[in-house]
């Protein structure tokens, strides 16, 4: 068996082919011993990718750009489990319509991740500004705070 560690910056819906492929046996079947190594967000699991304590990382492309330009690493993606966001909103109950969102706490696992980048995306879309209409609340992957 040949032993490969997997940084994991989450556990959302983009990681589940790879818990698949670990709980399912695939891996094993194929002659790969996984070692899950758990990070808060794709920010901190792609430098550790960088850093050699990963040989493979599940993550997003606007991190992939990130650390190449800012770091000069030399990360590619070599495949892709979904071809667009899978990000949703969860909200309070009462609230119904995107307009009540608006001014509200916005929770991410981490500053600059996959579902910080997706709400700056989806405030321009919608015309609001990110630093006026919403609070950013940075909250780790402990899911009783989310």
């Amino acid at each position: 068996m040949e032993k490969i560690r997997i940084a994991c910056g989450n556990r959302g819906v983009g990681t589940s082919p790879l818990f698949a492929a670990v709980e399912g046996g695939s891996m094993k079947d194929n002659g790969l011993d996984p070692e899950l190594k758990f990070y808060e967000g794709h920010p901190k699991a792609l430098p550790a990718l960088v850093a050699g304590e990963a040989e493979f990382t599940n993550t997003v492309s606007p991190d992939v750009i990130t650390v190449d330009v800012r770091d000069g690493a030399d990360v590619v993606i070599v495949a892709s489990a979904v071809s667009r966001t899978a990000t949703y909103v969860t909200a309070r109950p009462g609230l119904t319509t995107r307009e009540e969102l608006r001014g509200k706490r916005w929770g991410v696992l981490g500053r600059g991740d996959a579902d910080h980048c997706t709400i700056a995306l989806a405030f321009e879309r919608w015309g609001w500004d990110l630093d006026k209409d919403a609070t950013i609340v940075a909250v780790g992957t402990g899911g009783p705070k989310l």
